[in-house]
């Protein structure tokens, strides 16, 4: 997983909502335990190894790719168009990259091939270029091919990845949940919910605003027990959603320096919040920043 330097990058709290729900525990989280469809699953496996990753095919036509799978194609007829990484296309570029033999690029100045692949991460460049399809490996083709069919995309009449920020409103977060390891869960019906409060929070009440469960969903993260690496956990508060109906969850591990001291307290954050209910695929994009010595 890439670090990223010393910043914070918290969201704004969104405003408050009226009307809360009381949340009895006791009697009625007795009842609740056992597996179900609402478990907890481990973090998905989609983290950006780049920071920017640029295909030019043409000396016109540019497709670029940000850390948070963020799609910009700039054509010479067509202009600039956008559109969102899907998580099935991004694992297999990962894949890809990984076995594609990059070798440092020069900074700057043109570069006068038919085609030019250039990955920065971590403030270095690495990529490959070419006069000839043939000159490449064949994992290279594999690379070319699949932002080639990216490209494609943004040229063709199908609108389907574009991107569409759906804002999304925190209902619960603290540091007292029972997960030991960071996971995710989305939460589509107030049983599922009532089944997560009562097996991942020991209070004698837990106060949430309604969630009208006919068109909206909840997603919850949990960083696991707090130590002296990870310190606290946030949703984006906003998600990224395609016309295609599949979304795109930001969530940010937040992690203490090394010459922090290790806090006394123990603790595992968790944060929890409302957004419009899809029912296409939902994939979270984890990233870390490290912080100052905050308690």
């Amino acid at each position: 997983m890439r670090s990223r330097p010393c910043q914070h990058r918290i969201g704004r709290e969104p405003p408050r909502v009226q009307a809360p729900w009381l949340l009895l525990a006791g009697a009625l989280l007795l009842t609740l335990g056992g597996c179900s469809s609402g478990d907890l699953t481990a973090p998905d496996d989609v983290r950006a190894s780049w920071d920017s990753l640029e295909y030019r095919s043409t000396a016109a036509d540019t497709l670029s790719i940000d850390g948070r799978g963020e799609i910009l194609f700039r054509g010479a007829e067509t202009g600039a168009d956008t559109g969102l990484l899907g998580a099935d296309m991004w694992r297999s570029l990962e894949t890809a990259l990984a076995s594609a033999e990059l070798e440092p690029l020069p900074d700057g100045g043109p570069m006068p091939h038919r085609g030019v692949i250039s990955v920065i991460a971590d403030g270095a460049q690495a990529g490959f270029t070419w006069t000839s399809i043939e000159e490449l490996t064949e994992d290279q083709r594999w690379l070319v091919g699949l932002l080639e069919e990216l490209r494609a995309e943004a040229l063709g009449p199908d609108e389907d990845e574009r991107v569409y920020p759906i804002p999304s409103e925190r209902i619960l977060r603290g540091l007292d949940a029972r997960a030991t390891q960071p996971a995710h869960m989305v939460i589509r019906d107030s049983d599922m919910l009532l089944e997560l409060l009562g097996d991942q929070l020991d209070r004698a009440g837990v106060v949430i605003p309604q969630v009208d469960f006919s068109r909206e969903m909840v997603i919850a993260v949990f960083l696991g027990q707090r130590s002296h690496e990870w310190f606290d956990v946030r949703i984006d508060p906003t998600a990224n959603m395609t016309a295609s109906g599949y979304l795109q969850i930001a969530v940010t591990q937040f992690v203490r320096a090394p010459e922090c001291p290790v806090p006394d307290a123990e603790g595992a954050p968790f944060d929890m919040v409302r957004t419009r209910k899809v029912e296409g695929e939902v994939f979270f994009l984890w990233d870390r920043v490290v912080t100052g010595c905050t308690e």
